[in-house]
């Protein structure tokens, strides 16, 4: 959508924003409850200002009325992401959210744009918040972005991210009391690798893996190679999720093998998945190694691979999942 112009909006456009059926929205343009206008061939279309009118008149409870006064601002995103796949808006309002606004915002434009427009979650994450922070580094690097901002930045996206997950929990507990006798879920262990300290990629992975069903102990940053091959063994844990950040490369997943392959148990088998070096995707059969290696090349890739994993009957490596 032009950001220059009003936005005029199709019957369908205005349904998914009001987050009704298109008949509805016909039935209240034909009523002249809510105000209507027509293309020169004769095509129904609504203003974005009208639709918030009929919105406050009628106390039409749409999610969209969390972000006033950005309304526009959110829909214009929403459907450039959608429709166009072009999420330049949505980076926008996740740097402009993060640094004026609480966490909350965070959490529900994630999820208004997930839940509401059918936007992946994981798409979000690799063109949304991880365009945001490319953004923010590079802000930082040349100077008009001070360390303070960067870090209050840093710790907002975590702080919606364990909003977000808090959310998912709370859905999950519902469906568990609905049904108590679902099978066992397999369980995984997310943790940064030794010396890396960034854990948005590990916590994006995290929230990813519990909707794609499976049970997540996560570790954290900077997590010693031993300890993870412990807890994997104690845990008996179907997959191990590492993530590397620059400057670690790929001696320091060499590194890492080397002691996961030492320790691991056979009897208690498991995929290891590496993120942060989407550069290495594709390299896999140059590392010795027992385990079952992965490199994640997006946050789509692995979510893809997640749930595939999730049925044995889908247990192929990440890399055969990403196209």
């Amino acid at each position: 959508m032009n950001e220059n112009e009003d936005i005029t909006l199709t019957s369908s456009q205005a349904a998914l924003l009001l987050q009704v059926h298109e008949s509805s929205v016909k039935r209240w343009s034909n009523t002249g409850e809510l105000k209507l206008g027509k293309t020169a061939g004769g095509h129904r279309r609504i203003r974005f200002d009208d639709l918030l009118e009929f919105c406050r008149v009628h106390e039409v409870k749409a999610d969209l009325l969390f972000f006033a006064p950005h309304e526009e601002e959110v829909a214009r995103a929403a459907f450039d992401a959608r429709e166009r796949g072009d999420f330049t808006g949505v980076r926008e309002l996740i740097l402009r959210f993060c640094d004026t606004e609480t966490p909350r915002w965070l959490v529900n434009l994630i999820r208004y744009l997930d839940g509401v427009f059918g936007i992946p979650m994981a798409r979000l994450f690799d063109a949304g918040v991880a365009g945001a922070l490319g953004e923010v580094g590079r802000q930082w690097q040349s100077g008009s972005r001070t360390i303070a901002l960067e870090h209050r930045f840093t710790q907002k996206i975590l702080d919606a991210l364990h909003g977000i997950l808090n959310a998912i929990e709370e859905e999950e507990l519902t469906r568990a009391a609905e049904a108590p006798d679902a099978p066992r879920p397999p369980h995984a262990i997310v943790g940064c690798s030794e010396a890396c300290h960034h854990e948005i990629g590990v916590f994006m992975a995290r929230i990813l893996l519990r909707r794609a069903g499976w049970t997540v102990t996560y570790l954290g940053a900077n997590v010693p190679y031993e300890e993870i091959a412990g807890i994997q063994e104690l845990e008996r844990a179907r997959l191990v999720c590492i993530s590397f950040a620059l400057p670690l490369g790929p001696g320091d997943v060499r590194r890492c093998l080397k002691v996961l392959n030492a320790l691991r148990a056979p009897q208690h088998p498991y995929d290891l998945v590496v993120g942060g070096l989407p550069f290495a995707a594709g390299t896999e059969a140059q590392y010795e190694t027992d385990i079952p290696l992965s490199f994640a090349v997006s946050m789509e890739a692995f979510e893809r691979w997640a749930k595939s994993r999730h049925s044995p009957a889908y247990a192929r490596p990440l890399m055969e999942v990403t196209a």
